[in-house]
């Protein structure tokens, strides 16, 4: 189903619809690189190519903040600008030094683990210290990123914690 042919349903049901498109999407062309250069080099490949996506989709709204020196909250207040609808998250700590956050629902990790691709939908998630990084090189920014739980590896929530590094 189409977002704009999603008549009679809510934004949810129809962000889900087309989730579950991109998931199948995604998981097949990592599936297909694999069968032709090896498990390593297709999640390399992977990884590398999802990474450089968000990286190019996010560099309009960094490059406003050169020079601003952003922090913990002001990065944490970007990235979940933009969350999608099936996201369920609770604020732990939300200060310019830390934020620590409690995702409960993630909408891709039942995606991926309904089609036993948890392996692959890791890819994603293995991006985020990956975005900090990007973003500290390109706001001159100093944030860290830490996680000990992830809803895609079967854990009850996910645990990310943004602050300034020291």
């Amino acid at each position: 189903m189409a977002l704009g042919k999603a008549i009679g349903v809510t934004p949810l049901e129809a962000e889900t619809a087309t989730n579950k498109f991109w998931v199948n999407t995604y998981v097949h062309l990592v599936d297909e690189i694999e069968k032709r250069l090896g498990s390593e080099e297709s999640r390399e490949l992977a990884y590398n190519a999802y990474h450089k996506a968000i990286l190019t989709a996010s560099m309009q709204d960094w490059e406003k903040m050169i020079g601003k020196y952003p922090d913990a909250k002001v990065y944490a207040e970007w990235l979940f600008s933009d969350l999608p609808e099936g996201s369920e998250m609770e604020i732990i700590e939300m200060t310019s030094e830390n934020v620590k956050v409690k995702f409960t629902s993630c909408p891709f990790a039942p995606l991926f683990r309904s089609i036993n691709k948890e392996k692959t939908g890791l890819i994603l998630c293995s991006v985020d210290k990956d975005i900090a990084n990007d973003f500290n090189r390109i706001t001159g920014a100093k944030i860290g990123f830490k996680r000990t739980k992830l809803q895609m590896n079967g854990c009850d929530i996910c645990d990310p914690h943004y602050y300034v590094k020291k």
